[in-house]
């Protein structure tokens, strides 16, 4: 049995509009991921909402990927904005925009935060190489002592105790 279709119109019960703002907002973000993952491109989203006394952010807000997709949004937009084009043009329309850089130049605080970013996930994947190779220590230890089990118990068969 499928979903029933949802009629798209505006909520007045504020409970209800909320939580479907959330729920929303939940796609929204997963969508997003998507879209990031699948495609190998920045996305950001932002959605305000001062009725709802809401702000949603993708990625989340203060973590290093957020500042790294909003200081290279700042820098193509400033790009742009400074790149005009033919300005004598009147047909504003057909004015060909600006191409941007591919990677831009961070702010340092940005670089930092990224370089912090990376030193904790190498920390990471050192410790789980590190649990991974206690693991296969742990391992061949049992394998081990499986073998020498196995000795011992032929061994004392052929003794005969």
């Amino acid at each position: 049995m499928g979903r029933a279709k949802l009629e798209i119109k505006y909520r007045e019960n504020l409970r209800a509009r909320h939580s479907t703002y959330m729920a929303r907002m939940k796609g929204v973000k997963k969508k997003a991921s998507e879209l990031s993952l699948l495609c190998g491109v920045d996305v950001l989203v932002a959605s305000l909402s001062p009725e709802l006394n809401t702000v949603e952010f993708w990625p989340e807000k203060d973590t290093p990927e957020f500042h790294r997709i909003r200081e290279r949004y700042l820098h193509f937009r400033k790009k742009n904005n400074n790149c005009s084009g033919d300005e004598g043009n009147e047909n504003n329309e057909q004015q060909i925009p600006c191409l941007s850089v591919p990677f831009p130049s961070f702010s340092l605080s940005i670089f930092h935060e990224e370089m912090v970013a990376m030193e904790m996930k190498l920390k990471e994947v050192r410790e789980r190489i590190y649990f991974f190779q206690a693991s296969s220590q742990n391992e061949n230890h049992v394998d081990q002592c499986q073998v020498e089990e196995e000795q011992l118990q032929a061994y004392l068969s052929i003794e005969g105790l």
